[in-house]
Formats: C-alpha cells, sequence, structure tokens
C-alpha cells in the first residue's frame, strides 16, 4: 500500500459567494485538485467532501433537533458537517479539513467538533482556539486579547491519516449574524440539486 501526502479543504474563499462554492461541494464533486500535494506528480487525491447544512432548533421540552437547511433567518444556528472520504485504494496522511465560516455568519465557540480545531482570520494562518492577538491599550502598554469568534473566517482540523474506504466528520455551529445582506442570507445555505 502507498501513502500520499495531502491537504484536503472546503473552501469558499476563492468564491464570490459561498453559495457557489457549496453547491460544489454538496455535490460530493472531488475536491482533490484543489488538495496541496507534497509531491507534484502524485496522482489526484480520491478523498472527497460532503458538505451539509442543518438548521439547528429547541422544542418546548428543551431538546434540540436538526435539519435540513433549507433557509434560514438572522440569529438562527446553522451547523455545517462536512464528510472526507477516502474513496481510493490507498492510504492518505497529512489530511485537513477546513471549514470556511461565509460572510453573515459567526462562529459558536465550543462548536466545532472533533476537538482540536484551529482557527483563521485569513484562511492561511492557522492558530488553536480561542485566538488571540496583542492590542495596544490607551495608555500604551500592549495586552493580550482573544479575538471575538464573530471575527474567524475559517476552521480546520488535522485527520491524519485516513485508509481506505475510511471517512471523518467535522462540524461547527454557526449563528447567522443580526444584521446580514440578503446575498449573504442565501450564500448561507447549500444550494439544492
Amino acid at each position: 500500500m502507498s501513502e500520499r501526502g495531502i491537504g484536503i479543504g472546503a473552501r469558499f474563499g476563492a468564491c464570490a459567494i459561498a453559495a457557489s462554492c457549496l453547491l460544489v461541494l454538496s455535490s460530493s464533486a472531488a475536491i482533490g485538485q484543489q488538495a496541496r500535494q507534497q509531491q507534484p506528480t502524485a496522482a489526484p487525491t480520491q478523498v472527497e467532501a460532503k458538505l451539509a447544512a442543518m438548521k439547528i432548533t429547541k422544542g418546548a421540552d428543551g431538546k434540540e433537533s436538526a435539519t435540513p437547511a433549507t433557509n434560514a433567518k438572522p440569529g438562527e444556528v446553522l451547523e455545517y458537517r462536512t464528510t472526507y472520504t477516502n474513496n481510493g485504494k490507498d492510504r492518505v496522511t497529512k489530511v485537513e479539513a477546513t471549514l470556511p465560516v461565509p460572510a453573515g455568519l459567526e462562529y459558536l465557540p465550543g462548536t466545532a467538533s472533533p476537538a482540536g480545531a484551529l482557527a483563521s482570520l485569513d484562511g492561511k494562518t492557522y492558530q488553536q482556539i480561542p485566538l488571540k492577538r496583542k492590542v495596544k491599550q490607551a495608555d500604551g502598554k500592549i495586552v493580550e486579547q482573544e479575538v471575538p469568534p464573530g471575527e474567524y473566517r475559517s476552521l480546520r482540523w488535522n485527520l491524519g491519516e485516513m485508509n481506505a474506504g475510511q471517512a471523518s466528520l467535522v462540524s461547527a455551529r454557526m449563528q447567522l449574524s443580526p444584521v446580514i445582506t440578503a446575498a449573504q442570507q442565501q450564500a448561507a445555505i447549500p444550494a439544492k440539486k
């Protein structure tokens, strides 16, 4: 069995609006062409990503339920679930799952699963959650402060190694911002086929 090192990302950043990227991912398209491969001559990866957006609601009994998100209003909570599946015959290594936080949505702290997710403000540099930054106060003193989760633009998990046929699920909850544009609201929900 051979091994290939890859990085996989369900990325929206290159898209003008998140809905177009969501459509690609929800149609189970292989995203190996976007993968960063350590060996330039390596064959395209067989890892696929399927993205689903679920609306999370609480019933009168206080129990949560998740239903496919066909629409959402400001203040409502969506849970993005991406399943990465190695459909190839070989084991792959160094798999990184990336879940963007589309404009108009705010990551809800403590909802990233599995544990150990990293976050980014720019989709390029990732650090452990909670993100922190140095801020100069009025008196000139530099202090370290937590970055508000509403500023997070992307989450990433190191899935490590995936055997042939293996699947891994990553998920995180996000809330529609109270004030968003119609385009941002539409972009938060994956397009149906």
